[in-house]
């Protein structure tokens, strides 16, 4: 069921080289390469944590120059006919295997020369749900636009880009930590999980917060957390933040998996102190 999606370019080249666009071409996707990922993407899938959901290709009438769709967090994309759909029962509650999953389909498009943009939460037009046949216990938890971005963005798109500080990311020692919270751990040449957790680190996220943390224990597990800003009465993590969370672990693990090393996630709180720290464990990876 999609597990085990292939690459064939190394999995971090196409993570450091994949940016969001905003603004694309007019120019239909070459059908065979449309096909390709059409076909791979037919089944449902499954994700680490068992998790299910389904992905569909829509063709949305082409844009005129005037108009424009304001969907998820990044606001205004222009000029693009095609989007992968993201669908999951309302009755699934494992957000972060559709984040893994899709952030898993999002770099197979970028490997076969598609250009993205991760959109999330209030997308507006019902025409997606149309196009998508979607039944009445799914939603729609996120999408992406795909084709061929402009050779030069406009001005819009580099606004939008500032405005959320698209390439700029946390220090390493604000996210990934030894054994507890107060301690960060080092980053080390030439490690295979260090070089793992900086794929975490440049990873795509809703306003490009980064909200995970990450706490690799003394046995050599990796536990992931979700950071909230603000401390909640009641924890409920929000859906971005989840599906942030499983582009994270995607990374993690597809890096590690090139590198010849194969590990399990499960869900066991190590209950590390995490007082006052606005912390919620999400998940731990161990090597097999």
């Amino acid at each position: 069921m999609h597990f085990d999606l292939k690459f064939s370019k190394p999995i971090e080249e196409i993570i450091e080289s994949r940016i969001s666009r905003r603004t694309y071409k007019k120019d239909s996707i070459d059908a065979k390469v449309l096909g390709k990922l059409s076909d791979l993407i037919k089944e449902p899938f499954v994700g680490p944590l068992d998790g299910k959901s389904r992905f569909i290709i829509v063709d949305k009438e082409p844009l005129n120059s005037d108009e424009k769709i304001r969907i998820g967090t990044y606001g205004m994309i222009i000029g693009a006919k095609n989007f992968i759909v993201g669908i999951i029962d309302k009755n699934e509650n494992k957000l972060e295997d559709f984040g893994y999953n899709f952030e898993k389909i999002i770099l197979k498009s970028s490997e076969i020369g598609l250009d993205t943009c991760w959109l999330g939460a209030k997308f507006t037009g019902r025409d997606f749900e149309k196009k998508a046949n979607i039944l009445g216990n799914e939603y729609i938890p996120a999408i992406s636009p795909i084709g061929y971005a402009l050779d030069n963005p406009d001005a819009r798109e580099s606004i939008l880009s500032w405005g959320i500080k698209a390439r700029k990311r946390k220090a390493w020692s604000r996210l990934f930590f030894s054994n507890n919270f107060g301690t960060s751990l080092e980053k080390l040449d030439n490690d295979t999980y260090s070089r793992a957790l900086e794929m975490v680190r440049i990873a795509p996220s809703a306003r490009n917060e980064q909200p995970w943390r990450i706490v690799r224990d003394s046995n050599d597990n990796y536990h992931f957390y979700i950071h909230l800003r603000l401390k909640r009465k009641e924890v409920r993590i929000p859906t971005l933040k989840r599906i942030d969370l499983g582009i994270a672990m995607c990374h993690f693990d597809l890096t590690l998996q090139e590198r010849g090393i194969h590990g399990k996630w499960f869900v066991d709180d190590p209950k590390i102190n995490t007082e006052k720290s606005n912390l919620y464990y999400i998940s731990s990876w161990s090597r097999k």
